[in-house]
């Protein structure tokens, strides 16, 4: 019983022996509601990466410069090398093994190169 507006620990351990199965339903239920949207939402994935090349602040007396090449070749090197057909095709034929119209697009504007 609650007297003067206090629970008691023993008022708690017999709500929950006589309404115990309240929250094992409430797990399980929410567990299946869970898993049952994670196979209706369609998987979409986005990725975008900034990369930040900077000059060398430390003057070449104290430090000798590793890369000699300028740095617009370097960011040209590194976009061929990103967007080159090896690294893309695996990524395009993956997606294409998922239906959708925007992967489809992309193959066929990127095969007909």
């Amino acid at each position: 019983m609650i007297r003067d507006g206090q629970i008691t620990v023993a008022e708690v351990e017999r709500v929950l022996r006589r309404f115990w199965w309240i929250p094992a339903m409430s797990t399980i239920a929410l567990g299946l509601v869970g898993y049952a949207a994670t196979l209706v939402v369609p998987k979409k994935y986005t990725s975008s990466t900034l990369v930040l090349v900077e000059q060398p602040t430390v003057p070449a007396e104290f430090v000798k410069p590793v890369v000699t090449d300028d740095l617009n070749r370097r960011l040209a090197s590194m976009q061929e090398q990103i967007l080159s057909r090896s690294r893309l095709q695996p990524i395009i034929e993956k997606l294409i093994s998922t239906p959708t119209c925007e992967a489809v697009f992309i193959w066929k504007t990127w095969s007909n190169d």
